[in-house]
């Protein structure tokens, strides 16, 4: 059962970022079509791929958190970010804060919660891998 409520709520936080990333993908490239004069004026070598916009996001929102630890809509996106990139470690210390900040929504704990039993169920399967190997 709770393997079943994990998927869910993985599934329905990855359609939501990758809703949300859209949208400002797609509101970006309107924007900046409105400031050149042609499309074949901005050269494809400068956009950059999926990978690296997704470093970019990360980067941006810990700049934000360098400047304020406590920034909700921060720390809130750099979580988005790291599980979009699926670095599931990096987003539990700024999941924490956000929990510790926010200590009303439930479903951050349990999104911890799921994170930290997905990463120790890796584990495990890694190190079944490993004895499996020797």
């Amino acid at each position: 059962m709770k393997n079943k409520t994990l998927k869910r709520l993985l599934t329905i936080l990855f359609g939501l970022a990758f809703l949300g990333s859209t949208v400002v993908f797609m509101i970006g490239s309107l924007v900046s079509g409105e400031r050149t004069s042609s499309p074949s004026s901005t050269p494809s070598a400068n956009v950059p791929s999926a990978e690296e916009r997704l470093l970019l996001q990360a980067r941006g929102y810990q700049k934000v958190l360098d400047r304020e630890p406590e920034n909700l809509t921060a720390l809130s996106g750099l979580v988005r970010t790291r599980l979009e990139m699926q670095d599931l470690e990096g987003a539990i210390i700024p999941l924490e804060k956000l929990i510790e900040l926010n200590p009303q929504q439930k479903e951050l704990t349990t999104l911890l919660e799921a994170i930290k039993q997905e990463l120790a169920q890796k584990k495990q399967s890694e190190q079944t891998e490993e004895n499996n190997k020797n």
